[in-house]
């Protein structure tokens, strides 16, 4: 099995939630491959136990995306800065 971690830019800048997900695919020769996308940093390897557990299998090569250097934005609230210039020196 292979589970590389994740996909750039899959919220597309919208700004909408992204969810995260796995794609897992059963190849004609019976190999599996499992591949997340937007689940950042190293939460990838969270699940790699959990799929060999679900599938029954040995995880033989894994490798990360660029979903690993990713970081989640936080919810900011704006806020609006207001500075008053005084003439120095008049």
């Amino acid at each position: 099995m292979t589970t590389p971690g994740g996909s750039p830019g899959a919220a597309g800048g919208t700004g909408a939630p992204v969810r995260a997900r796995i794609v897992v695919t059963v190849h004609p020769d019976g190999t599996v491959t499992a591949v997340t996308h937007d689940i950042l940093g190293e939460r990838c390897l969270d699940y790699v136990a959990i799929l060999e557990d679900l599938l029954a299998a040995e995880t033989t090569q894994s490798e990360f995306t660029a979903d690993r250097h990713r970081t989640q934005v936080a919810d900011v609230t704006p806020v609006r800065l207001e500075a008053e210039l005084g003439q120095a020196g008049v």
